[in-house]
């Protein structure tokens, strides 16, 4: 077996012996002496197998048996447990647990919470919005709601059932009910203000009055007041309403005479004793001016708006204007004030210089020397420098440093070839590098720095690409889809068409489109109720394919069973789209004969192949001219066709 290292204590028997196949070394658990080495007992140690998802358990002889995980929790073979559904009961959950109300499943929005027959908290159907109008009840709803008139009684109840005329006054009528007036709101209004009855107040008011001619004393007569014109034959009369007063010498009232622009003016305090005049300055008593000062401003021109600027003048105005200074200045002269007066200051000599001399503006001849002593610079925050100030007798000032962007500079000393300047911050310039060839410059946004990059056809680019730039101009896709031209430089999508149909040609400037190219048989029994009503009610063969498709026949055939009256009056039926619509055969098939027959119809007939005339539409089985009559045979269609869809 090899050599055999012993450790604390133990002893080996002499002689050890050797074992075989799955044999063990034994110890004595009081000598510590090995044992002979015997076979294992395999059913006291561990297994190296174990069943997908079991664990290990000691059973009732003390051995780890492998069982499977049953109750509450279960295990998977990665050895992830969990609790097992519905088995978490109330007992099972601590009364400290204050579990989250949102660990609870979500309850229909804003609906009122009621418990069920079995004391459960659940929905009811009052909304939140329903449940609020509860706010502020102070009682018993549906007593307070008992205590209410259950309808409206007494006057009120003609106005309850539709609306009243628009702007009434409302009255009772002789019921005592509510009622519309014939008086307006309008005119209801008008009693705004009343403080007592109005008929007293009318009753108060002056009667009529009548007017006379002079002569008639003023008085009283049927509750008439009479009126009395006076004057020197002055008259007064009076019809229908119309009151007409005569002034002597006068028509309608104003002397007669007069000329154009003329006034009418009193004369006298004799009544009614006025003249027609012709207006003069000297009529107008507070006038100052004469007239001669007034006619002065004859042709003046001067308009209403113009006059109204002399409005607030508080002094003479030509005085004024030669107080102001001339608008004309002669070359090089400047206005001075001297004592408060504008004065014209002449032009000095060549070099001279203005300055102020008892406080009064003068030329002057500036004086003539100075020493500069010293002449300094310096670049502030420029980011330039100076060397060789201060230069006191004679030197060179040499500029130095980078002007930085601030100051209208770069910043920027050197550069390598593809770099690009941008900004960087608010005063400050930096460099892009470049890079490879190929790639595009990318803004960064508002405030963030540009960078080199690709462009991404998803977040750079929006759009759809049209056709004349190479583009598809479409961008969504179904599967299935197929591009294709449907007019020049325009593209289209043809979506999937039926399983098992293949993508066929119609022709130059036609779109492509889905065919079948399996053929179709079927069969169809004219049973003799149906052959008796071919003219009245046509037989359906094949249904109508659907929007743009058309039914292609390839072949029909007929069998015709006589069994044993033969039909009259009619004895031909033709196949045609529609319902007696273009045959397809220009010859019936007959099936009036005793005998039974076998027909293979000649699809003879051109115009019935006309596209438009059969799109979308059946094939039918009909009779010409009226139903057959007697006849008790059946007739049995086969017909072999494709749908094609155009």
């Amino acid at each position: 077996m090899g050599e055999l290292v012993v450790r604390n204590g133990l002893k080996l028997p002499d002689p050890l012996g050797s074992g075989t196949g799955d044999n063990i070394l034994t110890v004595d658990a009081t000598t510590k002496a090995l044992g002979s080495i015997s076979p294992i007992d395999t059913s006291v140690f561990v297994s190296t197998t174990l069943p997908s998802a079991n664990i290990l358990v000691g059973n009732g002889s003390s051995v780890a048996t492998a069982v499977a995980v049953t109750g509450d929790i279960g295990i998977t073979n990665a050895g992830v447990t969990s609790i097992s559904s519905g088995v978490i009961v109330n007992a099972d959950v601590n009364a400290s647990a204050a579990l989250a109300f949102s660990k609870m499943a979500a309850l229909t929005a804003s609906r009122a919470l009621v418990s069920d027959g079995s004391g459960v908290a659940g929905v009811s159907a009052v909304t939140s919005t329903e449940l609020g109008y509860l706010s502020g009840v102070t009682s018993a709803v549906q007593t307070q709601l008992n205590a209410k008139q259950a309808t409206i009684t007494g006057g009120a109840t003609t106005i309850t059932s539709s609306n009243l005329t628009a702007s009434r006054a409302l009255a009772s009528d002789g019921s005592g009910k509510v009622a519309v007036t014939s008086v307006t709101s309008t005119e209801l209004g008008y009693v705004s203000g009343v403080t007592s009855a109005l008929q007293t107040q009318l009753d108060g008011k002056q009667p009529d009055i009548q007017f006379k001619d002079e002569g008639t004393n003023t008085g009283t007569s049927g509750g008439v007041t009479i009126v009395n014109f006076t004057g020197t034959g002055v008259t007064a009369s009076e019809s229908a309403g119309t009151l007409t007063v005569n002034i002597p010498g006068a028509a309608n009232g104003l002397p007669s005479g007069g000329t154009t622009g003329q006034y009418l003016r009193k004369s006298s305090g004799t009544d009614y004793d006025a003249s027609w005049d012709t207006f003069t300055i000297s009529d107008v008593t507070d006038i100052t001016a004469s007239a001669s000062e007034i006619n002065a401003l004859a042709g003046a021109g001067v308009s209403a708006a113009e006059m109204a600027f002399l409005g607030n003048v508080t002094g003479d105005i030509q005085a004024q204007l030669d107080a102001k200074l001339s608008q004309s200045l002669a070359t090089g002269y400047i206005w001075t004030g001297v004592a408060g007066v504008a004065t014209q200051l002449a032009p000095g000599s060549v070099g001279q210089v203005l300055t102020i001399s008892g406080g009064v503006p003068v030329w002057s001849t500036p004086g003539v020397g100075g020493t500069v002593t010293s002449v300094a610079a310096s670049g502030g925050t420029t980011g330039l420098s100076f060397t060789g100030s201060p230069v006191t007798t004679s030197g060179t000032l040499t500029v130095t440093g980078t002007l930085v962007a601030a100051n209208g500079g770069t910043g920027q000393t050197s550069y390598t070839v593809g770099d690009l300047l941008y900004a960087s911050g608010a005063t400050a310039l930096s460099k892009l590098a470049g890079v490879a060839t190929g790639n595009a410059l990318i803004s960064g946004g508002v405030g963030t720095a540009p960078s080199w990059g690709k462009v991404g056809l998803t977040s750079h680019i929006s759009g759809v690409l049209a056709e004349a730039n190479g583009g598809t101009n479409q961008s969504t896709y179904t599967t299935g889809d197929i591009l294709y031209a449907s007019a020049s430089n325009t593209l289209s999508k043809l979506s999937a068409g039926t399983s098992g149909y293949v993508l066929t040609s119609n022709g130059a400037g036609v779109a492509p489109s889905w065919q079948s190219t399996l053929l179709t048989t079927t069969t169809v029994t004219l049973s003799s109720a149906d052959i008796l009503s071919l003219f009245t009610t046509p037989k359906q063969l094949i249904a109508a394919g659907g929007a743009g498709t058309v039914i292609d026949v390839v072949s029909i055939d007929v069998f015709y069973d006589y069994n044993s009256i033969a039909y009259t009056t009619t004895t031909s039926f033709f196949i045609t789209y529609g319902t007696g619509g273009a045959n397809l055969h220009n010859t019936g098939v007959s099936f009036g004969a005793a005998f039974d027959t076998h027909t293979k119809v000649s699809l003879d007939n051109q115009a019935a192949w006309n596209a438009a005339t059969r799109v979308n539409t059946a094939l039918s089985a009909y009779c010409i001219g009226a139903d057959p009559t007697a006849g008790n045979g059946t007739i049995k269609i086969y017909i072999t066709y494709r749908i094609i869809t155009l």
